[in-house]
């Protein structure tokens, strides 16, 4: 299969630009894997909340997998921290395409998490303080934070309509099924 493709790229780009190298991604490879570790490792929060929200994925968010990321880890590779995110839809109060609402799932950590190893680790890809987290190992205690935003409300001052309608709600919970039920209800109750 790579080499059919190597072969069709090849085909399609000028004769002077013949030096391809293929191999695997090593990084890639580990970042897919530690994601996969982290998205079991949460998955009394993250199944719910996927059942929870199938009715209301639509315009081709439905073909998108919901995705646990790793973006960081120590050393040893014994400590992991990452993302969760899940396209719901596009959002229906901003004019245009491409304003999604997405969605967010993890940990409510405390804001002293963000000065420690990980949340550092974290804030270095662009994860912001009051983000819902994934870290491993998980703890013993903790409460669960989904949030939905869409994407402009992320979009900085300096932008040319900094002033577009965006949209970020907030749920928490210490019961991870409960969450997802309601997170269902009222997104339900907004997208209706």
């Amino acid at each position: 299969m790579v080499g059919a493709l190597h072969a069709h790229l090849l085909a399609q780009v000028p004769e002077r630009v013949n030096e391809w190298h293929i191999r695997p991604d090593r990084d890639q490879s580990w970042r897919d894997t530690a994601g996969r570790v982290l998205r079991s490792a949460y998955d009394d929060l993250l199944d719910p909340l996927e059942v929870a929200l199938l009715g209301l994925r639509r315009d081709g968010a439905q073909a998108m997998d919901p995705e646990a990321r790793c973006w960081w880890w120590s050393d040893d590779g014994d400590r992991l921290a990452g993302t969760y995110a899940l396209w719901l839809c596009q959002d229906p109060d901003v004019e245009g395409s491409g304003r999604w609402l997405l969605v967010d799932a993890g940990l409510a950590v405390a804001d002293d998490f963000w000065d420690g190893r990980h949340g550092q680790g974290l804030r270095r890809f662009g994860v912001k303080p009051g983000s819902p987290v994934l870290v491993w190992p998980r703890p013993a205690v903790h409460q669960w934070l989904v949030t939905v935003t869409t994407g402009s409300f992320m979009i900085p001052p300096t932008a040319p309509r900094p002033y577009a309608v965006g949209a970020s709600y907030r749920w928490t919970s210490r019961n991870g099924k409960a969450l997802a039920h309601r997170v269902g209800v009222d997104l339900r109750a907004l997208l209706g």
